[in-house]
């Protein structure tokens, strides 16, 4: 996965709106995303700004196809870049702008909500409700370092944490 100037310039090819921000505490390449992502606009309820490590937004972007087959056009997230820790201590992929809490999943026709929707403790073996179908095709993505849904613990009962690999 690119990083710095690499990733800015193919963020730049794919047509991504952003800005470079001058610094966000823990995060290496930090950017403001002001268009969709892979056809999926993100928003939060507060209007917080989508702000975020290049590699992610870049990851978010690649995800489109799979965001099409499922008619995803909007995602509700709450946190993407938050400095702060994990209950173990360390800091998390959040501090880092490498990780995003995703809520609700718009389509044209219908909402699907993480907290009311998902249903918990399917294997992605089988057919399940849509929102569940939707985590497996996430799941199945070569991107991502951590992939939490409501099954991981009673932390994340309202959403999909996913985030990406820190640089070693």
């Amino acid at each position: 996965m690119p990083s710095g100037t690499s990733c800015l310039r193919e963020l730049g090819e794919r047509k991504v709106a952003h800005r470079v921000l001058p610094s966000l505490r823990g995060v290496d390449n930090p950017v403001e995303i002001h268009s969709p992502l892979g056809g999926v606009a993100y928003y939060a309820t507060d209007g917080r700004a989508l702000q975020m490590d290049c590699r992610l937004a870049l990851v978010l972007d690649q995800l489109g196809p799979t965001m099409e087959q499922f008619g995803v056009t909007r995602i509700r997230y709450s946190g993407a870049y938050v400095y702060r820790t994990t209950r173990t201590g360390r800091l998390s992929h959040h501090a880092h702008g490498l990780a995003i809490d995703l809520h609700e999943f718009q389509t044209r026709s219908s909402t699907f909500s993480v907290k009311h929707d998902f249903k918990r403790n399917v294997t992605c073996d089988r057919r399940a409700q849509k929102l569940n179908d939707l985590a497996c095709a996430l799941r199945r993505q070569p991107f991502f370092e951590e992939f939490l849904t409501p099954d991981y613990n009673a932390d994340h009962y309202d959403h999909l944490h996913v985030s990406v690999p820190r640089l070693r």
